[in-house]
């Protein structure tokens, strides 16, 4: 991740993960900007982002029983200042279904907003977090009803941009050629972030 010329990147061992910082415009020692340890022998998913003067670093954190917390931590590159910006297991939020994309599918925007994907039993959900609030608004929904196959695995969030969502939706491989009254997709959706298709 690249944000005002310096590069951002993960090293792992075993159980830890440690995030470094460097000037692609000079040369300088790569600096620690923090390490995670894992409770488990498997690794916690981390991911980084990069929108305006922050990184965000999203993590999925599995406990040995088994439970996830996904949570939010900023970096100001300007201020050289970390931030907790959220956790689900201390802030809870109103979520429908449960989350299916925290790191991968997942973006953040300008007005310190996150985009993650939810899913219930008949919807694959465009979810808005304000990290400012701390305030989930559910903006766009998939129906997800008439499902035969695995049709979630063959959405995907694609991107952002300053106005726009960019959701596809694939053909589902998991539905049997047979089923000829099983309408395919293959669409991109184009949604304002208001939800507004």
């Amino acid at each position: 991740c690249v944000i005002k010329g310096r590069i951002f990147y993960i090293l792992k061992s075993e159980r830890t993960q440690y995030i470094y910082e460097v000037s692609l415009d000079t040369q300088e020692t790569p600096k620690l900007i923090k390490q995670y340890t894992s409770e488990n022998k498997i690794s916690d998913t981390i991911m980084l982002l990069g929108a305006g003067d922050y990184l965000y670093i999203s993590i999925e954190k599995t406990f040995k029983d088994g439970t996830n917390d996904y949570i939010i931590e900023s970096y100001n590159v300007e201020e050289d200042r970390l931030i907790s910006e959220f956790s689900y297991a201390s802030d809870g939020m109103a979520v429908r279904g449960s989350i299916y994309t925290w790191d991968l599918n997942a973006f953040y925007d300008e007005n310190r907003s996150f985009y993650f994907i939810s899913v219930s039993d008949d919807a694959y959900c465009i979810n808005r977090l304000n990290l400012d609030t701390k305030e989930n608004t559910e903006i766009y929904a998939v129906n997800l009803s008439d499902d035969e196959g695995s049709r979630e695995s063959y959405i995907k969030l694609q991107g952002i941009d300053d106005k726009y969502l960019y959701l596809y939706e694939q053909v589902d491989i998991t539905v049997e050629e047979k089923a000829f009254d099983y309408e395919q997709k293959n669409y991109l959706y184009i949604i304002n972030k208001d939800g507004l298709l």
